[in-house]
């Protein structure tokens, strides 16, 4: 069961608030004299319930308003959070900062998630999450579409400076689908 492309902004959408590939991805990242340690590693089974823990910790009412757009319930969002595309921890010098959340389809990478704990937040990590998944998808992609609550104007700035452009609104949700192109993809 996959979402289709409305549905998985949607889900997306309503989670997001503010080197070298194999089974995980790991980057040295200089902050002043001092180097934080960024590693993604794929959620273990045991994780996913802390994961989605977060999810419904985010902001209850959005979230439950969106479900109800999407006419899914809580079992079925937590089902297609196990089920579909990629769910990945987010590790800052080994303790947990977040997680995000990847279906590849087609030549398109959806972000359905990115949520980072309140004290990991503005530390340069949703950067580096992203800039790693482009850098790491580049060759088997041409793009890379998420969705935005329109009052996230922190994570709306961040994504236009990184390149990303609004593609579509779904005003019932108050949200933007935004996108990048990948250039070096023929």
């Amino acid at each position: 069961m996959g979402l289709s492309p409305e549905r998985s902004f949607i889900a997306g959408a309503m989670m997001f608030q503010n080197m070298v590939f194999s089974n995980h991805t790991q980057f040295g990242k200089p902050v002043g004299r001092w180097v934080m340690m960024l590693e993604c590693k794929p959620a273990r089974e045991d994780q996913y319930d802390k994961f989605f823990r977060f999810i419904e910790n985010e902001d209850p009412g959005y979230i439950e308003n969106a479900m109800r757009v999407m006419k899914i319930t809580w079992e079925e969002l937590r089902y297609l959070f196990r089920t579909v595309g990629e769910v990945w921890g987010i590790y800052f010098d080994d303790e947990l900062a977040g997680f995000y959340w990847i279906e590849k389809r087609q030549n398109v990478l959806h972000l359905h998630a990115l949520v980072l704990k309140k004290e990991f937040r503005r530390k340069g990590i949703g950067t580096w999450v992203l800039n790693m998944l482009e850098d790491k998808y580049r060759e088997s992609i041409d793009a890379i579409e998420l969705g935005v609550h329109k009052s996230n104007e922190v994570g709306i700035s961040l994504y236009r400076s990184l390149g990303y452009r609004t593609v579509k609104v779904i005003e019932d949700l108050g949200f933007w689908i935004m996108k990048k192109q990948l250039t070096n993809r023929v």
